[in-house]
């Protein structure tokens, strides 16, 4: 067991380790720790695009890449990676000029090699297919309607006629449920300041709506607006004090700020609303090691991998 790390780039054998375990929350906040503490690590900024990517943000994980290959224009699998991610957003022109860019460095390159036969299998398969709407973008609301809303019907007014009260909560329901889809999309295509734009209108006409605080949070938590995140998160916990994924994020948050005590008692709490929930040890782990307290760090890393076949690594939309 080593002592309390000197550096931030002590803590990069841990940040690919939650990379590796699959844990991307955890590993995004301790690489994006290392990045603010030593910009110079191409590395590092390497293996962010990559947790971006995994969590479906291209375009960051581009910005990334880029960031990692300007700080090392000498290494191929820099380049490969940027390749991967421009694939991954259907830039096929853009991906294989990378990808012949990192073998002009190293020809013998497997990872370039083994990118570029990927690339042209696809273009050889994409010509063999004629053109096909895309289904995810038609239904794209359509599973939203199932998960979202629903647990949200007792906010709703009633007027005491049974009838009419159906209908305007079915009414009122596929509204709230149109506009998250709509803000979810956007905050894939991180336009934060829509997704907040369209969080206000859904405030408007259902207020107090738990989702629209804690997306709120979200946002400005990926705007590094901490404050506002912070004060978003803890309004999502005061109106869905029973829900796992606003302790979550205000722990998260709360780790973000350096604010350690107010985090350990919000993942505390989530542990106690979802003890299966496996994000919430992993971020108590990662809070431990961050600290220095390293022997409990361990612990709970340990207890994270030998349980995974029963935690169930939780997910908080849109996050």
């Amino acid at each position: 067991m080593s002592d309390k790390p000197q550096t931030a780039l002590d803590l990069l054998p841990t940040a690919k380790d939650l990379l590796k375990r699959g844990m991307w929350l955890q590993a995004e906040v301790l690489y994006r720790h290392i990045a603010a503490k030593d910009p110079t690590q191409a590395e590092v900024f390497n293996d962010l695009g990559i947790v971006r990517a995994c969590q479906g943000a291209l375009s960051e994980a581009e910005d990334f890449a880029r960031k990692a290959i300007a700080l090392n224009r000498t290494s191929p699998i820099y380049r490969v990676n940027l390749a991967k991610h421009l694939f991954g957003a259907d830039r096929i022109d853009d991906a294989e000029a990378e990808v012949y860019a990192a073998l002009a460095l190293d020809c013998r390159d497997e990872a370039a090699i083994e990118a570029l036969e990927l690339m042209q299998a696809h273009r050889k398969q994409a010509l063999a297919k004629p053109v096909e709407a895309d289904p995810i973008e038609a239904d794209f609301k359509e599973p939203e309607r199932k998960t979202v809303a629903a647990p949200y019907r007792g906010m709703l007014r009633k007027s005491g006629d049974e009838q009419a009260d159906a209908q305007s909560i079915d009414a009122t329901l596929r509204t709230q449920e149109e506009q998250l889809a709509s803000a979810y999309k956007s905050f894939a295509q991180r336009d934060y300041d829509t997704v907040i734009h369209k969080l206000r209108s859904l405030e408007a006409d259902c207020p107090g709506h738990p989702l629209a605080a804690l997306w709120t949070a979200l946002c400005h938590f990926r705007q590094d607006d901490l404050k506002r995140a912070r004060h978003w998160a803890d309004r999502a916990v005061e109106l869905a004090p029973k829900d796992h994924a606003a302790h979550l994020a205000s722990g998260l948050i709360s780790q973000a700020q350096l604010a350690f005590d107010e985090a350990e008692l919000a993942l505390n709490r989530g542990i106690e609303l979802a003890p299966k929930n496996a994000d919430f040890y992993s971020a108590l782990a990662f809070q431990k090691l961050l600290t220095g307290d390293w022997p409990e760090g361990w612990r709970l890393f340990d207890k994270v991998n030998q349980a995974l076949t029963k935690f169930r690594l939780g997910t908080v939309q849109p996050w």
